[in-house]
């Protein structure tokens, strides 16, 4: 994996981790979404939030999936 890419995945994995350890277990997928928003803001991490984009799968268009995170 190129090293920028590894480097920006550890520092969402540590934002994720601590969105997790602060709130715990239990809540709707809307409470981490937010919760994750602020820390990578407070981290000072760019992100984008429900971000459309195809997803194919062996060359057939089968959705267009949001993917979270924007701020």
């Amino acid at each position: 994996m190129d090293q920028h890419v590894e480097e920006a995945a550890n520092k969402v994995i540590g934002a994720s981790i601590e969105v997790h350890k602060v709130l715990g277990p239990g809540y709707l997928e809307s409470v981490y979404e937010e919760a994750l928003a602020v820390e990578l803001k407070l981290r000072s991490i760019p992100f984008a939030r429900q971000v459309i984009f195809g997803l194919d799968y062996k060359r057939i268009l089968i959705s267009l999936c949001p993917l979270c995170l924007r701020g």
